[in-house]
Order: structure tokens, then C-alpha cells, then sequence
């Protein structure tokens, strides 16, 4: 082999190999938080209502209700707090 074939052997293994570990450097883990903070297992447990009026269950007051704040909550922009 000459001197040429050399160098360009030698020019395909290094960049095979800055490919390889530019490849494999570059990939980002992904893994679960295997310990959740808290023990609740409900994500929501935190919210509640400081509502005085409620309407009893099925009635079709709570229904519309329901509607509105549906609506409400659809129309409002992203960081709009004049709904609450």
C-alpha cells in the first residue's frame, strides 16, 4: 500500500469514529422519577373549592354550570386570570 492509501484509511477511521461519538454522546437519557414527591398517588388531591353555592348532584343547575366553566376555561387566553 502507498502512502496515499494510509492517509485515507487513516481520514475514514477518524471520522467513523467523531460520527460514532458524536452519536452516542449526543443522545439524551430518558428515565422515570422513580420517586415521586409525595404519596399521593392522585396529582390533583391539592385542588379544592372554597365555593359557598353548590347545586345537588345531577340537578341541571350543576350541568350549566359545569358548561360555563368549560366555556370560560376554552376561551381564555394562556396566563388570563380574569375568569377567577
Amino acid at each position: 500500500m502507498t502512502n496515499q492509501h494510509h492517509q485515507m484509511i487513516t481520514k475514514i477511521l477518524v471520522g467513523a469514529a467523531i460520527a460514532l461519538s458524536s452519536y452516542i454522546g449526543g443522545a439524551a437519557p430518558a428515565a422515570a422519577d422513580a420517586n415521586p414527591i409525595g404519596t399521593d398517588p392522585n396529582p390533583f388531591g391539592a385542588l379544592g373549592c372554597s365555593c359557598r353555592e353548590t347545586a345537588p348532584p345531577g340537578s341541571p343547575a350543576l350541568r350549566e354550570e359545569m358548561e360555563r366553566g368549560i366555556r370560560a376555561g376554552l376561551a381564555a387566553s394562556p396566563g388570563d386570570r380574569s375568569h377567577i
